[in-house]
């Protein structure tokens, strides 16, 4: 993913596409991919924002940390459970809603979550 002016300046007369990934009724991810050198321009999952703000704070200014279901789904799948993608953005829902920032988001919480969800699925 790109950050900087001189960054997406260096695309400037590329061929790009807009592509989504997940299902037709259920994307997952949304990108701006430059077709000419492979490089993702812009990288968005549901609920991901960008603004001005966030523009004028990269270069040091601030840090981030993407969970993607894929993390969810492997990580289930380390403790023997399989999940389907629309479970894993559900659980990622239910780990945004819950959020402690003196916690964090860890695998500790992700496994909390899951296990949740299960059982609330389970008791339907």
């Amino acid at each position: 993913m790109i950050y900087t002016f001189d960054e997406l300046l260096a695309h400037a007369g590329h061929e790009t596409e807009t592509v989504y990934y997940g299902t037709e009724h259920q994307a997952v991810n949304v990108a701006i991919e430059c077709v000419t050198c492979g490089c993702v321009l812009v990288d968005l999952c549901p609920g991901d924002t960008i603004s001005k703000e966030m523009a004028e704070d990269a270069g040091g200014r601030s840090i981030a940390h993407v969970w993607h279901i894929v993390d969810v789904i492997d990580r289930a799948k380390e403790r023997h459970i399989n999940l389907s993608e629309q479970q894993a953005i559900e659980i990622l829902e239910s780990v945004d809603r819950g959020k402690d920032a003196s916690i964090g988001i860890n695998w500790d919480v992700i496994d909390t979550h899951t296990d949740i969800y299960l059982k609330e699925v389970s008791h339907g």
